[in-house]
């Protein structure tokens, strides 16, 4: 168990490291630190035993987590997709000790969802609709209170909406706005933090945008004027965002951009 404590808290450092030299410029110490993070994680789930009260599944989880965050920070499409796929084996892997736990569907979910951004047209609505069913479905089917899979099934459907709508089918692009809408209103209403001060504007930003496509204009404004007040956003950001379209020929909002509110 000890060994196994080592090489995990060695893995965490190694891709904090990692992201932090990623985020400086330092792109070749940023691989090799990231890789390292990886080597750890497989020798700490090869110390590792279940039987002796290790947290197999636990670390397995956070292995797949790490890949995901190795994949954000890597070059080339077909190198993250891999990184994607072995998360998912990973977190699949997790979820086999069947502890109804949510934060694992919840990652499979995540995975899914960073694979569908890098995929386009009928790959990518599939790798979305794969992101709800798998993973933030399943995780709300366990807790369904659980902030994290609200928010994911939010994000899912708005994409899934403008997809719908980029193809010109209207009455589908409407069904996933709503659905969008109706996830983060549950999830900006429970007493669960959403996360720090930036994820928590980020959400109630995706919350303010989702509204707007569903022409849920009332919610959108007491969403964007919240942001603005706390400065979770500011007024050149609402205006370019073409997916506050709907609300800009609003009195209120030209009021708002126009510094009269």
């Amino acid at each position: 168990m000890a060994k196994k404590k080592v090489w995990n808290n060695l893995a965490d450092v190694q891709i904090e490291l990692g992201v932090a030299e990623h985020r400086m410029g330092m792109h070749d110490a940023s691989v090799v630190s990231l890789q390292d993070g990886l080597l750890s994680y497989s020798q700490a789930c090869m110390f590792s035993d279940s039987s002796r009260g290790d947290d197999l599944p636990g670390l397995l989880h956070d292995w797949g987590v790490a890949l995901q965050t190795v994949a954000e920070h890597t070059e080339g499409r077909e190198a993250r997709l891999r990184l994607l796929d072995e998360s998912l084996s990973q977190l699949k892997s997790s979820i086999m000790f069947g502890r109804c736990d949510p934060a694992p569907m919840n990652a499979v979910g995540d995975a899914l969802a960073a694979k569908a951004e890098l995929l386009e047209g009928i790959e990518a609505s599939g790798m979305w609709h794969r992101a709800i069913e798998e993973g933030y479905k399943a995780a709300k089917a366990i807790n369904s209170q659980n902030v994290d899979a609200l928010v994911g099934l939010g994000e899912a459907h708005m994409a899934l909406g403008k997809g719908a709508a980029a193809v010109g089918d209207a009455e589908v692009a409407a069904e996933h706005f709503c659905s969008s809408v109706e996830a983060y209103r549950h999830a900006v209403k429970l007493p669960s933090p959403l996360g720090d001060f930036h994820e928590r504007c980020n959400v109630f930003y995706n919350y303010a945008c989702a509204c707007t496509l569903a022409g849920e204009v009332t919610e959108a404004r007491e969403a964007i004027e919240g942001l603005l007040r706390r400065g979770g956003t500011g007024i050149e950001e609402i205006k370019v965002d073409t997916d506050l379209d709907n609300l800009k020929e609003e009195q209120w909002f030209v009021d708002l951009v126009n510094g009269e509110h």
